[in-house]
């Protein structure tokens, strides 16, 4: 059945067993955990291929963001984080170049559905801890992101005839992704806090996100 399954099919079953096993192992684990809900910004970029096109950047307004984390310490600096963050993107306008070399023809109205972005992670956290309260930390690790894309419907002004109505229905995409981040924590009480978070991921292929986050933090 393994043979079956491709290339992307086989990164994705062993990040899922990943994923689960770390989320495992940190269940039964007697160390110090917290799990933390955030929300926030996430602002997407696409580069490196000639000519690829920034679907979220063109169309969408700034993703918001909503996740959780469940965080053990496995050192004294050293913690382990599997996590799920889920972003919503508002469609904003739509431009389609294709059509500016035709004066004819211009664009009259479009409507578009919402985007979604799922990401899973598994992230390590290096802790610095100045006092008891203020904690400053820096973020790495591994994520499977999948895109799925709302469908774009425009009408266009054809003065040489009638309106026309297209639609533009965008490409899903899923890979992987490095993070990398810092962040700082201030415990208001021994056992509840608050983390500011800033994040970078990316396939350095032609995907890349930039988050800001704000959460509550929890000691179990």
């Amino acid at each position: 059945m393994l043979k079956r399954l491709g290339r992307l099919e086989m990164n994705k079953l062993i990040f899922t067993v990943s994923i689960i096993g770390t989320f495992t192992v940190c269940g039964y684990s007697h160390a110090q955990k917290i799990i933390s809900f955030h929300s926030g910004i996430n602002k997407s970029s696409y580069y490196m291929v000639p000519r690829s096109i920034g679907y979220l950047d063109l169309y969408y307004h700034t993703g918001i963001n909503f996740g959780f984390s469940f965080e053990t310490k496995i050192m004294s600096h050293l913690s382990v984080a599997p996590g799920f963050e889920y972003s919503y993107y508002k469609f904003d306008s739509f431009i389609d170049s294709h059509l500016y070399l035709i004066p004819e023809i211009k664009l009259k109205s479009a409507t578009g559905t919402d985007s979604h972005i799922i990401k899973a992670l598994v992230e390590a956290r290096i802790i610095d801890s100045p006092d008891e309260r203020l904690r400053f930390f820096v973020v790495t690790g591994v994520g499977f992101v999948a895109e799925y894309f709302g469908d774009i419907e425009a009408t266009w002004k054809d003065l040489n005839g009638p309106d026309r109505t297209s639609v533009e229905s965008l490409d899903d995409k899923a890979f992987f992704a490095h993070t990398f981040g810092f962040g700082l924590r201030y415990f208001i009480k021994e056992t509840m806090g608050l983390q500011l978070e800033c994040k970078y991921f990316s396939n350095y292929y032609d995907r890349s996100y930039f988050s800001l986050n704000i959460g509550l933090l929890r000691k179990l």
